[in-house]
């Protein structure tokens, strides 16, 4: 027998315990809630829709036990960023997993061969070549590790307008992988690849910008601007869809869509080449001249 009817209907009665509850008390429980939350999430737990009913919290792999190139742990906001980014990127997260094999002489031969051949493609221009290269020169596959080579193919691939590589790039800088650790200059190439149509930069630099204080945005965006100053003048949108088109056709086995785009890539590839040498032309012309003392008229 229920001696408090109104308390009963109260109780069961869902939505209903909000309407009577005092705004002091509700403000009280939401700001304990986000507490939690907050105290949660920054010790790398995952909290699904069942979490806020009372069942268990998952724990979360770290990071860089799933990233080949990270040796050790990074801090929470570091490890928000990048699981962002393979979230929405699963290019990204089939890259990092690679193939389980032995590695025995056959492989270790078969890695080395792969490097000669990153090596020379890349010495031809070929943007896929340098960003290929700076994965097996980061994760140590076939050549000595070294992260200050890998962050250099990775720009040159990054300012040709891959966005792999700028993903990979923005890392690099937020973990501190052969550069000092940089959030400002991450957030900037962030910036960069969400403009080129990336979910996951656009995600990162969403969850980034909540470390960084005004003055640090807005050195980002400069710093951003700058970036892409030095890109070319291309439509980079409409080159990421030809290269996820010919990743498509590739995985279907449609050789003559994988020449007609290959054709098309090349082109664009060859425009890249010849903006990126006018640029750095240019930029000889411009830095002789300021070395060159100027002429004083009277």
């Amino acid at each position: 027998m229920v001696r408090w009817p109104l308390l009963a209907a109260i109780t069961m009665t869902p939505g209903l315990v909000a309407s009577v509850t005092p705004a002091w008390c509700a403000d009280h429980t939401a700001a304990t809630f986000n507490a939690v939350v907050l105290a949660q999430t920054d010790s790398n737990t995952s909290l699904g829709g069942s979490a806020a009913l009372g069942k268990p919290i998952t724990q979360r792999q770290p990071i860089f036990r799933s990233v080949p190139y990270l040796q050790r742990a990074v801090s929470p906001a570091v490890a928000a960023a990048m699981r962002a980014v393979r979230q929405y990127e699963p290019r990204i997260v089939r890259e990092d997993l690679g193939q389980d094999v032995a590695r025995d002489n056959r492989y270790v031969r078969a890695a080395v061969r792969a490097v000669a051949r990153y090596q020379r493609a890349a010495d031809q221009g070929y943007v896929m070549a340098h960003y290929n290269l700076a994965r097996v020169l980061a994760e140590g596959r076939g050549v000595e590790r070294d992260y200050t080579k890998a962050i250099e193919s990775f720009r040159v691939a990054a300012l040709m307008g891959n966005v792999p590589a700028l993903l990979r790039l923005a890392e690099f800088y937020l973990a501190g992988l052969g550069v000092p650790e940089d959030r400002v200059e991450a957030q900037a190439i962030y910036y960069i690849a969400a403009g080129i149509e990336s979910k996951g930069a656009a995600r990162a630099k969403a969850l980034l910008s909540l470390h960084l204080d005004n003055i640090q945005l807005q050195q980002a965006r400069k710093r951003a601007h700058i970036l892409r100053a030095k890109m070319p003048s291309l439509d980079l949108i409409l080159q990421r869809g030809k290269e996820q088109n010919l990743l498509a056709a590739a995985a279907q086995g449609d050789l003559t869509k994988v020449g007609d785009l290959l054709t098309d890539i090349s082109q664009v590839i060859f425009k890249l080449s010849m903006s990126i040498q006018n640029n750095t032309i240019s930029q000889r012309v411009v830095s002789s001249n300021r070395s060159t003392p100027p002429i004083l008229t009277r």
